[in-house]
């Protein structure tokens, strides 16, 4: 091969691979702002979704979307997200990264409990084979009450993983390990649990099908004058599409 040949080859296969990452930003802007306006325009969805801003760049992209109330837009939360461009190799086409952000008085209490950390973290990738994977992790924590003396709350976490593939389909599992709250002579506690689920959804909520699958380990109450418990707790809740109204 002549060496004006090989070097013309090879600029050219360093062009493509610069190019990769840039056209997989451009696909996954153009995915994340359909999705918002789906969401906007499902009226079943109790929140609305504004993107404040989305810088673009070639390898990695950062947004910031709004999250609030349907009705009430005063009540909000702010979702930060790193997209980073792929593909890479034998993961993904892009992955994201997301995470809170909160007005002064919501930050204050993030920071109260979780301290530096994020109140929780949401990690999506792009598999090659058109499934989307999504994970949502929050740290625990075990401490008095926020601004209530003599209260106290444990969240001892939570773990949940759910596929989302091309055929409209979700399946998900996850796990809390305890929630418990203390105050005014009353204690609670939920422990163990897990769910699980596998639904359809193509269309409005209320045409989506599918089952969710619930387990409760442990579930106490204790007040002044009464004490109740239940273990190995297991319930389902289905719901099945009635064709065209």
């Amino acid at each position: 091969m002549k060496p004006v040949v090989a070097a013309a080859m090879a600029a050219g296969i360093a062009a493509g691979a610069a190019a990769l990452p840039w056209y997989t930003g451009y696909a996954a802007e153009k995915r994340f702002r359909e999705y918002v306006a789906a969401e906007n325009g499902d009226r079943s969805n109790p929140f609305t979704l504004t993107i404040e801003r989305y810088d673009r760049g070639s390898f990695r992209s950062e947004a910031v979307t709004r999250v609030s109330a349907r009705g009430d837009p005063t009540a909000a939360m702010w979702l930060a997200s790193e997209v980073h461009h792929g593909p890479r190799p034998s993961v993904a086409w892009f992955a994201v990264r997301t995470i809170p952000q909160w007005d002064p008085s919501g930050q204050s209490v993030s920071h109260y409990y979780f301290g530096t950390e994020p109140a929780f973290v949401i990690e999506t990738t792009s598999g090659f084979d058109g499934s989307h994977t999504a994970t949502f992790t929050s740290p625990p924590f075990d401490k008095p009450l926020h601004a209530l003396p003599g209260a106290y709350l444990a969240w001892g976490g939570a773990n949940v993983r759910a596929v989302f593939t091309d055929d409209e389909h979700v399946r998900f599992d996850g796990e809390l390990p305890r929630i418990a709250a203390a105050g005014m002579g009353y204690k609670a506690e939920i422990a163990g649990l897990k769910l699980d689920g596998d639904w359809r959804i193509a269309g409005p909520r209320v045409d989506w099908t599918g089952e969710t699958r619930l387990s409760i380990r442990t579930l106490a109450g204790l007040g002044p004058d009464s004490r109740a418990a239940v273990s190995n707790f297991t319930a389902t809740t289905t719901q099945r599409a009635l064709g065209p109204r």
